[in-house]
């Protein structure tokens, strides 16, 4: 009887070993590993940006549509994982476009946008915008994972980044990764920070316009907000020679 049920526990552990080894090998191989720069399709108005012109830029961390003023998001200390409703994110999308819209910026910058996400019911955020705007966005994704396995309820699917939308002609944009703040396993199912850089031509000039949509790591020690700070203040060195 002895023999039996020590083979049984073994049997179990090696069941339970092998769906442990199984679960992370997933994530590991799965994992979302963008490149340390990515070309970007420049979409974009089509005005002639000149040296005169006065621009009007808005940056706004959209929060997905989803982190209104009565969500009590577990990562502030709340209890909540996905937002209210699939209808409250309606509405917070609704209510974004109508601000952007009527403040009628020549340049946007969003981030956390959702293009198909559980959280957000797989809306495309995007296209509600580009939408709204009337100008087909540049985008940037920071957020991937096929199954976020964590808090609880799951977060599931993520498909998240950033956008930036201009009224001015555009001649490249690309993606430039910034330094993780995560170690494995955390890192396989976690946010892959991110610049995503718009030029624009400046009429008569051989100069440019560098647009850099930046959104730094929230919730690490520290660390991580130093070093990806350091990439933009070098960024920012070189464009200004």
């Amino acid at each position: 009887m002895l023999k039996k049920l020590l083979k049984a526990i073994g049997i179990v552990g090696l069941v339970i070993v092998g769906l442990i080894v199984v679960f992370f090998g997933t994530y590991t191989i799965a994992e979302y590993r963008p490149k340390e720069e990515e070309v970007v399709e420049a979409q974009s108005g089509d005005k002639e940006l000149k040296l005169e012109d006065n621009i009007k830029i808005v940056s706004w961390n959209t929060g997905y549509a989803g982190l209104d003023k009565d969500e009590d998001f577990f990562m502030d200390g709340g209890e909540n994982v996905f937002p209210i409703s699939t209808e409250k994110v309606e509405e917070n999308m609704e209510a974004v476009k109508k601000f952007l819209t009527e403040e009628d910026a020549d340049i946007y910058f969003l981030q956390e946008v959702d293009i198909a996400s559980k959280r957000t019911a797989y809306i495309n955020e995007m296209a509600e915008y580009e939408s709204a705007l009337g100008i087909n966005g540049m985008y940037a994704k920071n957020f991937s994972c096929f199954y976020v396995p964590f808090p609880w309820p799951p977060l599931g699917k993520i498909n998240s980044g950033l956008v930036n939308f201009t009224k001015f002609k555009a001649d490249s944009a690309k993606r430039i990764s910034l330094p993780e703040s995560f170690t494995w396993p955390m890192k396989t199912c976690n946010l892959k920070r991110c610049m995503l850089e718009t030029r624009l031509p400046i009429k008569d000039s051989d100069k440019e316009l560098v647009l850099i949509n930046f959104h730094l790591e929230a919730y690490d020690s520290g660390s991580g907000k130093k070093a990806q700070s350091a990439i933009l203040n070098k960024k920012l060195e070189e464009e200004y020679k």
